[in-house]
């Protein structure tokens, strides 16, 4: 049977997760399409649950012993047989009625020759990227979803078990960098994986290494300033090709990754979901230790590219004033709203007066402005009321997945009956902006106090 894609899901001990996918992936009727599992000899009974299945196009591998989760994204990768291979982790959520999209994307890569690619957002929908400017997205797009390989390119890569064995965050970096390099990269958008998860991460323990040391742990910046020092330096040793334009273009990218990846640290130490989540207590970050992060960094940059110093003092500005603007009154402010906001509708049990309130201002349509986590909270709200959200509008719309469309506040945006602002700031700047776009704009406030 010729597969256009194949969906390789990993799977270790979570049975439940695992069979959601597969069951819903095979909903779909469409013979293009091969599901393959790679079971890491859990105790779970996935394996057990798997094969009672019947369907042609699933295909089930158990591992003898466990081989660890890198080396069983490979070998998940390894046997797949479609044409594009598709990298999904067991436990997304994914919208089975945006099949025939990525279908349609995938055959636009063929056409184009793409030979790595990312099922994200980009602007102007699905392009095909030149290396720099592929090589600085994609490696900034760190979830393992969403990843597609053309089988035979990534069969070509005689090294790749070899980067599934190293210790790093996402060795499927390593992958793209060798593939951006030697073929023509793609991003497309097809809305198939959403951002919710099948599994609460609060109630899944994580397989990454645990560390007491959170200086040591995954995803912290001391991680990170090694894995994007390391890319650097392979990009700068080897002979990409690169034009001295086309290097900048990667350094300013990957600066902006390092800036984010400071502050992000922030938010993940204090989300205590996500801490759980990889066996750490929820703590609070301090400004100090962001300052002693950021110039951890810069000591590396400079050693690596001290010709850069133009590029490195506005990363050290831009990262110091989003740092000082993290501990101000006003993002403390903001904050304390935005939660009390986020609770408030998480608490809207009274649907009739949902109801009624966009009923009496003859609102059946609507689009969501933010797509953060209180726009989120807003779009569950309404869709349990059976209020329709066409899209959501969102200045991140590059790094959001979602069932909605997001679009970039400078795109042709669809009529509907009105626009809601998720936003607890720039409220009064947004409505201005749209005014005569949308004839009904109604912040979240307002629609808080109402409800």
């Amino acid at each position: 049977m010729n597969y256009k894609v194949s969906f390789c899901i990993p799977s270790y001990k979570n049975k439940n997760a695992v069979i959601n996918m597969v069951m819903a992936l095979l909903s779909c009727e469409l013979k293009e399409i091969q599901i393959v599992v790679c079971d890491d000899a859990s105790n779970d009974g996935t394996y057990e649950e798997l094969i009672k299945i019947k369907d042609k196009r699933l295909k089930i591998i158990c591992n003898e012993k466990n081989i660890g989760a890198k080396l069983n994204w490979n070998k998940v990768l390894e046997a797949g047989d479609g044409e594009y291979l598709y990298l999904a982790m067991g436990r997304d959520l994914l919208v089975v009625s945006k099949m025939n999209r990525l279908i349609e994307m995938l055959r636009i890569f063929e056409n184009e020759n793409v030979s790595i690619a990312m099922d994200r957002k980009y602007e102007g929908g699905i392009q095909v990227l030149k290396k720099a400017e592929a090589l600085g997205f994609m490696i900034g797009a760190h979830h393992p979803t969403g990843l597609i390989l053309k089988r035979q390119a990534f069969y070509e890569l005689s090294n790749r078990e070899k980067y599934f064995k190293l210790n790093t965050i996402y060795p499927e970096n390593y992958i793209k960098k060798e593939l951006i390099m030697n073929y023509t990269a793609g991003i497309g958008y097809s809305g198939l994986f959403t951002d919710k998860s099948i599994v609460a991460l609060g109630k899944l323990r994580s397989r990454v290494e645990v560390s007491k040391n959170l200086k040591e742990a995954y995803f912290s910046p001391s991680q990170q300033i090694d894995e994007g020092i390391n890319m650097l330096k392979m990009v700068r040793k080897l002979d990409f090709g690169f034009s001295k334009d086309e290097y900048k273009s990667f350094y300013q990218s990957m600066l902006r990754q390092f800036s984010d990846w400071i502050l992000i640290w922030k938010e993940h130490c204090e989300n205590m979901d996500w801490m759980r989540h990889y066996g750490f207590r929820e703590r609070m970050v301090s400004k100090s230790e962001l300052l002693e992060y950021l110039r951890a960094f810069e000591d590396e940059l400079r050693k690596l590219e001290p010709e850069e110093k133009e590029e490195n003092d506005k990363f050290h500005n831009s990262t110091i004033k989003m740092i000082e603007y993290r501990f101000s009154e006003n993002y403390s402010f903001r904050t304390g709203l935005k939660m009390q906001l986020f609770q408030k509708l998480v608490s809207v049990s009274n649907k009739d007066k949902v109801k009624k309130f966009f009923h009496e201002k003859y609102i059946s349509s609507v689009a969501i402005y933010g797509f953060g986590e209180v726009g989120g909270a807003l779009v569950e709200l309404l869709q349990e009321n059976n209020i329709c959200v066409k899209y959501a509008i969102d200045r991140e719309y590059l790094h959001r997945y979602s069932s909605l469309d997001i679009l970039s506040p400078n795109d042709d945006l669809p009529s509907v009956d009105a626009l809601l602002i998720s936003l607890v700031s720039e409220v009064e700047e947004i409505k201005h902006i749209f005014q005569y776009q949308y004839n009904k704009i109604i912040s979240i406030e307002e629609l808080v106090y109402e409800l």
